[in-house]
């Protein structure tokens, strides 16, 4: 909970366009998309409403517009103000002239869509993890090196026979702390890197829709191409096409540069379907589903409802492996307590022993 209160501080602070702001721009968009002096009156009321920096990203938008700039080129030039996905999905809809029912639904999608990334919380999860790693290292150290000795030698005085146990608790835990400060300090590290890095992808996913740090494989990036290929399916507008308006708004990735390759290949002739396959975007099971939706001719829907299958399964998956840590860090507290617990009252109950005997 302390982890979590950390990240919404942090978004706070950097006061990130959130999903429900660019909803919102994009709902007041539909709405006076054919009045253009309504349209920059609604845009001055909403920068000042806001806080920078979306404040300014909002007048930016507003200059451009005023500029006769189309809403789609003015949102890819103001950077981080919609996510790619919806740039993308803007570009094409003015292509085909569907612009008022693409910003309707990607205000609905936005709206349904949280504020932080699975793999922020499970970059969470994981250095929260390490935190109580850490703490319990430190503290098992600590009692190793300044009480154990202490006990053991108390012991002797008494004449206790000191049991296995406690002996192998010993023996393991006779190190000095500058031996431990090897395995404590990477750990240590290691969160705080997490840390940062985890910071940065929940920011980087909230103002575009996906962090380019999770983009190293073009699998990655499969809901994103299936969204956006089904728009332009559904528009008519031609792949070859399409899939150039895509790259022109997409930052340089592995994703960018698998999708490049598709688009070679549909200019070559190939068919979408395979194109992706080679592209390694699709699996075995994903090519035969969008073969049988394009057999049937409901390819745009098979598209959609793909790319919402695999985000729903991605988020589940992230979701189990971030619920983990928390019984994993209990079972290992669990665990070294125990052995604690062991190996210190077994000396007490043998002393009381030889007390009663004696």
């Amino acid at each position: 909970m302390a982890a979590d209160g950390l990240f919404q501080a942090v978004l706070f602070s950097l006061n990130r366009p959130e999903p429900i702001r660019q909803a919102g721009l994009l709902m007041l968009l539909a709405v006076n998309l054919s009045d253009e002096r309504q349209l920059i009156a609604a845009l001055e009321g909403t920068a000042g409403a806001s806080n920078t920096p979306w404040s300014k990203k909002v007048l930016q938008f507003r200059d451009l517009i005023q500029q006769g700039i189309s809403p789609a080129t003015a949102a890819f030039r103001v950077d981080g103000l919609l996510p790619e996905e919806t740039v993308v999905a803007l570009h094409l809809a003015e292509h085909s002239g569907t612009l008022p029912e693409v910003l309707s639904e990607e205000a609905t999608r936005l709206l349904g869509q949280t504020d932080r990334s699975s793999a922020g919380r499970v970059i969470q999860s994981v250095v929260s993890f390490l935190g109580v790693m850490i703490v319990l290292l430190t503290v098992t150290t600590f009692v190793g090196v300044f009480i154990i000795p202490k006990y053991l030698d108390v012991l002797e005085e008494l004449r206790v026979d000191i049991p296995t146990p406690t002996r192998w608790l010993s023996d393991i835990l006779s190190v000095d702390f500058l031996t431990m400060s090897v395995v404590i300090t990477p750990l240590f590290f290691t969160a705080v890197t997490l840390a940062v890095l985890g910071i940065r992808i929940v920011t980087e996913q909230t103002m575009r829709g996906h962090s380019r740090l999770l983009m190293w494989r073009p699998r990655f990036g499969t809901p994103f191409v299936l969204r956006v290929l089904s728009l332009a399916t559904a528009s008519g507008t031609a792949l070859p096409d399409a899939l150039h308006r895509i790259l022109t708004v997409m930052q340089p990735c592995a994703v960018a540069t698998a999708l490049s390759s598709v688009r070679t290949s549909v200019e070559n002739g190939v068919p979408l379907i395979p194109a992706l396959k080679s592209g390694r975007f699709l699996n075995r099971r994903e090519f035969r589903f969008l073969t049988a939706a394009e057999t049937a001719g409901h390819l745009d829907w098979g598209l959609k409802h793909l790319a919402a299958n695999i985000q729903q399964r991605r988020e589940g998956r992230l979701e189990m492996a971030a619920n983990a840590f928390g019984p994993i860090a209990c079972v290992v507290s669990g665990i070294l307590v125990g052995l604690f617990a062991i190996a210190l009252y077994l000396p007490l109950i043998e002393l009381i022993r030889n007390v009663q005997v004696d």
